[in-house]
């Protein structure tokens, strides 16, 4: 803002609008009971563009027209008469496009409701602020501008580089108006682009991320003996082992207080990801050599970088997990 508008009282006025933004998000924070957690962090952390956003609209539109010669006290009054709709018309629409996550049901609405009342509070207290407490300190605190007006260093060093930029933008922007067929074709490229790569990009709820770790259980057959799943475990550290990927391998069997007795427990640990294929892929080799062991079943998958824990099921044996129950035992 200092450098675009030139005077350092001029800054004075969004900084005092981010805090003042930030002290009423708290205070509903605290009515609703959020307390500073990482997601109500991470809310407020992208909501930092949003509270100052109003208020330099604001104030740009009220030196743009102190620069025609208006007054401050005249500027402000004109400049809220012109754009505070504008403004409620911002603030309502960032406030609406993470409304729908407010409502959203199951792990995901427990997860990112209070991210999402967090920035929606945030926003419109950064738009109350911009039509009360923004209009007052321009008012007050703008000094003259326009014709006659001296000029601050800074105002007349940034004032020659902005013309030339905004000429050439101009020149640009007649170029392409002339040729409206190339903005036309651009447009229906990134559209095409866009609409390909959503179908390309890999979709889930938490990206995997590459940890070097793959993690997962292999199954004997039921009612094998001690005996028999060391055998497996053996079976299953050479197959390892013959995968070049794979650094070093932890495997476990017999724990029956933590695992049942034909279940057996792997962490691999693999080679760093520039020597080896990616960790979604190596997984699934080892899986399949693993299995390739006679009586053996594996479930084997990349051990996330981020997870979220539920504690209602186990994901030992895979990402999902299914119960099903019933009153009749034959119909289940």
């Amino acid at each position: 803002i200092f450098l675009f508008l030139g005077r350092a009282r001029d800054t004075l006025i969004p900084a005092v609008a981010l805090p003042l933004s930030l002290l009423i998000t708290f205070v509903v924070m605290n009515l609703l009971g959020y307390s500073l957690d990482n997601l109500s962090l991470m809310a407020l952390t992208l909501a930092i563009g949003f509270l100052v956003d109003d208020a330099i609209v604001f104030l740009e539109n009220t030196v743009r027209r102190m620069e025609r010669g208006e007054k401050a006290f005249e500027a402000a009054i004109n400049s809220a008469k012109e754009i505070s709709f504008t403004i409620l018309s911002m603030t309502i629409s960032l406030a609406a496009v993470f409304i729908p996550l407010v409502f959203m049901s199951g792990l995901v609405g427990r997860i990112f409701r209070e991210f999402a009342i967090t920035i929606v509070v945030a926003v419109l207290a950064s738009g109350i602020v911009s039509l009360t407490l923004t209009p007052l300190m321009s008012a007050r605190l703008l000094q003259d501008r326009g014709p006659g007006s001296k000029k601050t260093w800074m105002e007349r060093v940034i004032g020659g580089v902005e013309k030339r930029v905004l000429g050439s933008y101009g020149r640009g922007l007649w170029w392409f108006l002339e040729r409206r067929w190339i903005s036309t074709a651009i447009w229906v490229v990134c559209l095409a682009g866009t609409i390909l790569l959503f179908l390309k990009i890999p979709k889930t709820f938490l990206p995997t991320g590459d940890s070097s770790v793959v993690s997962g259980v292999f199954l004997g057959k039921e009612g094998s003996s001690p005996q028999q799943m060391h055998a497996i475990q053996n079976d299953v550290d050479a197959a390892l082992h013959q995968d070049p990927s794979v650094l070093m391998d932890f495997t476990m069997t017999g724990a029956t207080g933590y695992l049942p007795g034909n279940m057996g427990l792997t962490f691999t640990f693999l080679k760093p990801p520039k020597e080896r294929a990616p960790i979604p892929q190596v997984a699934g080799q080892l899986m399949g050599k693993i299995s390739s062991v006679p009586g053996v079943m594996a479930f084997l998958r990349p051990y996330p970088v981020l997870q979220i824990s539920t504690g209602a099921t186990n994901q030992s044996q895979g990402q999902y997990a299914f119960a099903v129950s019933g009153v009749n035992p034959g119909q289940v």
